[in-house]
C-alpha cells in the first residue's frame, strides 16, 4: 500500500503558510467577486502589544470640559475652529429661505450599506428643513433589495469600484464606482408610498461622461418614455430632469458612456447621498482622480461630507496604523482641496465585539483606531466625531446586539441600530447648530 504521510505532510505545510501569509493582512479584500475578511492564525496565543508610539501621540478631544451632558459634540481641529461653518451656515440659510439645496455626501463601507444610518439622518433633517428623495443613488447594488427607502431594478450594466484599482477603460465616479451601460441596459427607480418624504421627488440628475453622444429614455410615472441625449463630455456632465411629483422612473440606455450616479431628490432642502461600499477602509478614495472629485463637487456642491470607516482596519492583534494614518490624511487633504465649500466630518469607527475567554468583549485595536482617527482629524484641521463613545464605549455593541438592535456578529447594525446612531448624530448636530448661533450673537 502506498504511504501519503509525506504528502499529507507537503499539503499541510503548504496550507499553514498560506495561513501565515493571511495573517499579514489586516482589512477585507476582495477577490473575483467575494470579499474576505482578515485571518490571524496566531490571534488566541500572541500577546497585547500596545505601541508606545501611538499612546505618546494622543491629542487631546476638544470640547472635552464644555459640551453639554449626554451629548458626544464634535471636535474641531481646524486653525480658527471652523470646521462645522460651511454646514452650519448652510442650515441657517435653509432656517430663513427654503428655496436652496444643502447636500450631504455621507461615505461608509458595509456598516452604513442599504441606506442603514443615513436613512433616519435624511428623514429627520428633511422633515426640519424640507426636500423629497433619496439623493444619489448607485447604478447597480448588491443590496438593492434591502434597501427600504427606494425600489431599484437595473440590468445590462458593467461596474468598477475603486476597490479593483482604477480601470483601465473607465474613470472611476466620485462615489468610488463607476456603471457602463451596454445597449439596451435598464435601470428602474420607485418611491415609498409608506413615506411622505420618500414618496415623490421633482429632480432627477444624472451625473456621466461620454466620449461620444449617447442616446437615453426615460419614463416617468408610467407616463411614456422620452428621448434625450447625454452629450459628449471630456468632464463631468449632468442631465436635470424636472418635473412635479416624480414616483417612478424607467431608463433605457442607448451604450457607451460612463454613469457616475442618479440622484431621485428635491431642487430644495436637505439631500443625504449614502456613498457605501462594502470593504472599503476609506483608504479606496484614493484610486479617485483630483479632477473627478473637483468635477463632480462643482455640480453636486457638497456642503458635509461625512467619512466613516474603520471596520476595515480594526483587526485583533493590530496597534499600528501608520500605512491607514498616512493614507487617510492623503484622501482628507484632496477632499478639502476639490471639494470647497463642504465641511469635512471624519466619524470614528463603531464599537466592534470579539469573544474572549466566552465573552463578547470590545476588540482591543478599537480603542486605539478612534486614537489614530482623531489624530487624523487633529492633522487635517477638520472636525472628529467618537461614535464608538457616542454608542456607549466599551462593549456597547453587545448592548445593541442583545436589544436588537445590532447583528449577531457583534460588528455590524441593523436597521433599528441605524435609526438610534442617526438619532444620536441629529441630536449633536442640532446642538451644534445651537452653539453656532449663540456664538454669533455674542460677536
Amino acid at each position: 500500500m502506498k504511504n501519503y504521510i509525506r504528502q499529507s505532510f507537503g499539503l499541510v505545510l503548504i496550507v499553514f503558510v498560506v495561513l501565515v501569509g493571511l495573517s499579514f493582512i489586516t482589512t477585507e479584500f476582495t477577490l473575483f467577486g467575494h470579499t474576505f475578511k482578515p485571518v490571524n492564525l496566531f490571534s488566541d496565543v500572541e500577546k497585547e502589544i500596545i505601541d508606545s508610539t501611538l499612546a505618546a501621540k494622543k491629542v487631546k478631544p476638544q470640547f472635552v470640559d464644555t459640551c453639554k451632558t449626554g451629548i458626544t459634540c464634535f471636535e474641531d481641529y481646524s486653525k480658527d475652529k471652523n470646521a462645522l461653518n460651511n454646514f452650519l451656515d448652510a442650515l441657517l440659510h435653509l432656517d430663513s429661505t427654503k428655496q436652496t439645496a444643502v447636500r450631504i455626501g455621507y461615505f461608509g463601507d458595509s456598516f452604513i450599506e442599504g441606506d442603514i444610518i443615513t436613512a433616519t439622518l435624511r428623514d429627520s433633517l428633511q422633515s426640519l428643513y424640507g426636500g423629497h428623495g433619496v439623493g444619489l443613488m448607485p447604478v447597480t447594488s448588491m443590496v438593492n433589495q434591502f434597501r427600504q427607502t427606494v425600489t431599484h431594478n437595473f440590468s445590462g450594466f458593467t461596474t468598477y469600484t475603486a476597490l479593483e484599482g482604477k480601470p483601465a477603460n473607465a474613470s472611476l465616479g466620485f462615489a468610488c464606482n463607476t456603471f457602463v451601460p451596454a445597449a439596451g441596459a435598464t435601470l428602474n427607480f420607485g418611491a415609498i408610498k409608506s413615506n411622505p418624504r420618500l414618496s415623490r421627488f421633482n429632480c432627477i440628475n444624472i451625473y456621466y461622461r461620454s466620449g461620444a453622444n449617447t442616446t437615453v429614455s426615460c419614463n416617468i410615472n408610467s407616463k411614456g418614455a422620452q428621448s434625450f441625449t447625454l452629450v459628449a463630455t471630456k468632464k463631468v456632465g449632468l442631465v436635470q430632469i424636472k418635473k412635479d411629483s416624480i414616483r417612478n422612473t424607467a431608463f433605457s440606455f442607448g451604450g457607451g458612456g460612463e454613469i457616475y450616479g442618479i440622484a431621485l431628490e428635491d431642487t430644495t432642502g436637505i439631500s443625504v447621498d449614502n456613498l457605501s461600499l462594502r470593504g472599503n477602509s476609506g483608504m479606496a478614495l484614493l484610486n479617485v482622480g483630483e479632477d473627478m472629485m473637483a468635477e463632480f463637487d462643482s455640480l453636486r456642491g457638497y456642503k458635509l461630507i461625512v467619512l466613516q470607516y474603520g471596520l476595515n482596519v480594526a483587526a485583533e492583534g493590530t496597534t499600528k496604523f501608520t500605512a491607514y494614518e498616512n493614507n487617510m490624511i492623503k484622501v482628507i487633504n484632496r477632499l478639502k482641496k476639490n471639494c470647497p465649500g463642504a465641511t469635512i466630518l471624519l466619524v470614528s469607527v463603531s464599537d466592534r465585539s470579539t469573544k474572549k475567554n466566552g465573552e463578547y468583549v470590545t476588540m482591543k485595536s478599537i480603542p486605539l483606531l478612534v486614537e489614530s482617527q482623531r489624530r487624523i482629524a487633529s492633522e487635517t484641521g477638520i472636525a472628529f466625531w467618537n461614535l464608538f463613545e457616542a454608542m456607549g464605549g466599551e462593549k456597547s455593541m453587545v448592548t445593541y446586539a442583545d436589544k436588537g438592535w445590532a447583528n449577531k456578529d457583534y460588528t455590524h447594525l441593523k436597521f433599528s441600530g441605524g435609526k438610534q446612531i442617526a438619532k444620536i448624530l441629529m441630536e449633536t448636530i442640532l446642538y451644534e447648530k445651537y452653539k453656532y448661533v449663540e456664538k454669533k450673537k455674542s460677536l
